[in-house]
């Protein structure tokens, strides 16, 4: 026997179920998107990296900062393809030249974009270029993008007053290429 009115409770009871598996599958494909996009920029920057690379020149300094820049170069060629305008990426740290216990050449450099949202500085990407022999090895890309959920984010304060995070609000997603070094 069905009461008057229970049609409309049941709708009540169950459309937030729905409207939180809806969000929940576009949030999942934005995701995966971003994941994949991440991907593939941190190739294009290791590939750029790597057509830049020279290794005839008398400068090893010169030769990686190029080609660092190089990478750098095609990950903000990228950066609308997240949804994000205006982003420059700086912050660029000096390269150290050190032997490793291979006694290889070993430069790294870290290129990093911030921006001032409201009151707070929000890191979107950093980029680290590795140049460890790069021609045996290759040119090392690891790209780290800072994904912010559109939908989601659980956490809350306990009486110890710190905070418990259940699902998050920002999750980072890394890519590390690597890209042969070939002289044509």
């Amino acid at each position: 026997m069905k009461l008057k009115g229970q049609g409309i409770v049941e709708f009540i009871l169950v459309i937030p179920f729905l409207i939180f598996l809806l969000l929940s599958i576009i949030e999942l494909g934005i995701f995966w998107r971003t994941t994949q996009l991440v991907q593939q920029v941190a190739l294009e920057a290791a590939i750029a990296g790597s057509q830049n690379y020279n290794m005839q020149a008398s400068d090893l300094l010169t030769t990686t900062r190029n080609a660092a820049d190089a990478a750098r170069d095609a990950v903000i060629a990228r950066v609308p393809s997240f949804g994000i305008s205006g982003i420059t990426m700086s912050t660029r740290t000096v390269p150290s030249h050190a032997n490793n216990s291979q006694g290889e050449p070993f430069v790294v450099y870290r290129y990093s974009s911030a921006q001032l949202n409201s009151d707070s500085l929000r890191s979107y990407f950093v980029l680290d270029i590795d140049f460890r022999n790069p021609v045996e090895r290759g040119i090392i890309a690891q790209l780290t993008y800072d994904y912010r959920t559109l939908f989601f984010g659980l956490d809350f304060a306990v009486p110890a007053g710190s905070r418990i995070t259940i699902l998050p609000r920002s999750i980072p997603v890394s890519s590390t290429k690597v890209q042969e070094y070939h002289l044509y």
